[in-house]
């Protein structure tokens, strides 16, 4: 028996360090003064407190290189993405990966309609603007091996989804994203697959970002 897989990558923001799939995944918002420095951190709703104790003091001690207005270092606020792992042992946890950037907070699977055909398949990268209420504005297909069909399906759904912001010395910033979308069939009993559509990274961004995480990994 087969079935259709829908792989939604789009969960890491910009910038993901040593993708992990699968991994465990938390969210932290955070304010970040104009030096870079991490001031405050406030935990998505569902983190239990056992793991914010472990992890809020770690999350304090990384750095930024400083957000710019006009030339100066400005504060701000943005959200990390941390997967976590099991740790060799079986009891300890560790850090898979980290990245900094708009983050997901709502998002709504495409739908599919079987036609009695061979079911339909393949990739749809698409590009849109995060605006300032977190929703994806202006969506183009940026790439893709999909049908028409698949690719009107991720468009509809992308534009239900909402976004946590980065928002730099009170302004929120509205950058242009790349989200991709993978659609494949699988024997029901094989795992899930990686999705990979070409170099693209969920969620990657198309421009610079304003604000940018040293790599905490590196730090350890």
């Amino acid at each position: 028996m087969k079935m259709l897989l829908l792989s939604l990558v789009a969960f890491a923001p910009t910038g993901l360090l040593n993708p992990l799939p699968g991994a465990a995944r938390v969210y932290v918002r955070v304010d970040v003064d104009a030096q870079g420095a991490i001031e405050s951190v406030r935990f998505r709703d569902g983190t239990g407190e056992r793991l914010q104790a472990v992890l809020r003091e770690r999350v304090q001690s990384w750095r930024f290189d400083p957000a710019l207005v006009d030339g100066r270092p400005a504060p701000a606020q943005t959200t990390i993405t941390i997967d976590l792992r099991a740790g060799a042992d079986g009891q300890s946890i560790d850090i898979a990966s980290v990245s900094a950037g708009p983050a997901p907070i709502f998002i709504e699977p495409p739908r599919y309609a079987p036609n009695g055909r061979a079911a339909l398949q393949g990739n749809v990268v698409l590009r849109c603007r995060i605006a300032a209420d977190g929703r994806c504005r202006d969506i183009t297909v940026e790439d893709a091996t999909a049908p028409a069909k698949l690719q009107k399906s991720a468009k509809f759904a992308l534009a239900n989804w909402r976004f946590e912001t980065e928002v730099v010395s009170g302004v929120a910033v509205t950058p242009w994203v790349l989200i991709p979308f993978c659609f494949s069939q699988r024997p029901a009993d094989q795992p899930v697959p990686e999705c990979k559509v070409g170099q693209q990274r969920a969620i990657a961004g198309s421009e610079p970002p304003r604000l940018k995480l040293h790599d905490p990994l590196a730090q350890r």
